[in-house]
């Protein structure tokens, strides 16, 4: 399973230069944050992390808000526990979007450990 936040498409014309060591450090510190709202099953804490109007794409489709993203996770943590999930941005990757330059993009690798009612454990990993 991925974390997709909500994001702007920059225009073509839009440069993109490397991101500044301090939002990168931000960057960093929302993958701890990320890793443990997953490990300790906390959909609130997870949920707020993503924008007001954030989509979150998934399998079984989009969804449409932080409020719906919030029930979305409440309800995979009912049926998953997530333990050692790891999110590790590759270092270079983070870029500035936008033209008020408080937006960026990064990409990386994740990696966690999926036990439910019926499976488990079982290994997952990805990009993101």
């Amino acid at each position: 399973m991925g974390l997709v936040f909500g994001f702007a498409v920059p225009a073509f014309t839009q440069q993109k230069d490397a991101v500044d060591p301090q939002v990168a450090e931000q960057l960093s510190a929302l993958g701890k944050k990320t890793d443990e709202a997953f490990n300790s099953g906390d959909a609130a804490a997870l949920g707020a992390l993503y924008t007001e109007d954030a989509v979150l794409v998934n399998d079984t489709g989009p969804v449409y808000g932080r409020e719906a993203i919030e029930k979305h996770w409440a309800d995979v943590f009912k049926q998953v526990q997530f333990s050692n999930h790891l999110d590790k941005r590759d270092q270079n990757s983070p870029h500035n979007i936008g033209t008020a330059d408080n937006e960026a993009w990064s990409n990386g690798e994740w990696s966690t450990t999926l036990k439910g009612e019926k499976f488990g454990p079982l290994d997952a990993k990805g990009n993101c």
